[in-house]
């Protein structure tokens, strides 16, 4: 399982145990919206969660954040809308989960995955901390029908494919 997969089951783990002073806010549910990809209209569905660091004491006594502040968008094939992705199995989610897309702000750092694999490259054209507005390019052409964004895009509706073919005419496998 790829980087931030495991980032994303940390959170879920921490954010379940109350064991984070950090703020992990994690929308489980299924939301698709129709998107077209060179002229080919696709249904698109997505999760989101956000994450900021964690309260620290310092060696010196004062206080400071530890930890990454972020967002991880993961891309679904095959489930209905409002499924919750907290109740898949791991083999569920290996079956289902198509793309992750993750950003950290403080170390400028984004990746896009696609299973097992990282893109080429991703690196963010703003920083802007609304992960809504946060926009970024990847050259995703080191995966099978992946494209190279040259292009800014939105991260929260990024897709690295050429096509919408990997998910079927109704966006579902």
């Amino acid at each position: 399982m790829f980087r931030s997969s495991l980032l994303f089951s940390a959170l879920l783990s921490l954010a379940s145990l109350q064991l984070i002073g950090g703020a992990a806010s994690i929308d489980p549910f299924i939301k698709c919206e129709t998107r077209v990809i060179k002229g080919v209209s696709s249904r698109i569905c997505s999760t989101a969660s956000q994450f900021t660091p964690s309260p620290v004491t310092n060696p010196d006594g004062s206080s400071g954040y530890d930890g990454p502040t972020g967002f991880i968008f993961r891309f679904w094939k095959g489930l209905a809308p409002n499924t919750n992705v907290l109740n898949l199995s791991e083999e569920e989610t290996d079956k289902h989960l198509l793309v992750d897309v993750s950003v950290e702000w403080e170390d400028g750092v984004c990746q896009v995955a696609i299973g097992d694999t990282q893109c080429n490259t991703c690196k963010l054209c703003s920083e802007n901390k609304d992960a809504t507005k946060t926009r970024l390019k990847a050259d995703c052409s080191n995966v099978p029908g992946g494209r190279r964004v040259s292009q800014c895009e939105t991260a929260s509706v990024f897709f690295p494919f050429k096509t919408t073919k990997r998910l079927g005419a109704s966006g579902r496998d």
